[in-house]
């Protein structure tokens, strides 16, 4: 049994929510890709920006036309693996603020610390849950046009 939304965030349906994280997705991808050309081009965040775009564009194609689940496949793994990557990069990030301001109570960093991954964590898991619930409903959905392999 596979868990599987049926509504996205705020009521919205998972095709609109999709449509939504998509639209996202492509313009903070292409102002980080942006960015780092500007600064001198960064590689490992340049291979990783630049596939995600594509996935991102292909996101917004998918809920657009509301079907064509296959598409939505390398923007979901992917995302998993940019999910990785941030949660990373704000665990490195929280580290060298610590190292760099000296807190006076560690406990309260750590808090922070903490805190600032586990919102970072839930909410780039939720967009993929409501990216893979919606591949998931197009997939699972009666097909309206005979398919190739059901011709004679």
């Amino acid at each position: 049994m596979v868990l599987q939304s049926k509504k996205s965030c705020c009521g919205f349906s998972l095709q609109t929510g999709t449509l939504i994280i998509g639209s996202l997705s492509l313009a903070m991808n292409v102002r980080v890709f942006t960015y780092d050309l500007e600064i001198g081009g960064y590689l490992p965040s340049l291979m990783l920006t630049f596939p995600m775009i594509i996935c991102s564009a292909l996101l917004i194609v998918v809920a657009v036309k509301n079907r064509l689940p296959k598409l939505l496949i390398p923007w979901i793994i992917l995302s998993v693996l940019e999910m990785f990557v941030i949660l990373f990069i704000c665990y490195l990030a929280m580290i060298i603020a610590g190292q760099a301001f000296q807190p006076k109570s560690i406990e309260k960093f750590l808090l922070i610390t903490f805190s600032i991954l586990s919102v970072t964590a839930f909410l780039l898991f939720r967009t993929w849950f409501i990216v893979f619930s919606y591949y998931r409903e197009l997939t699972n959905r009666p097909k309206k046009y005979p398919q190739p392999e059901d011709l004679p």
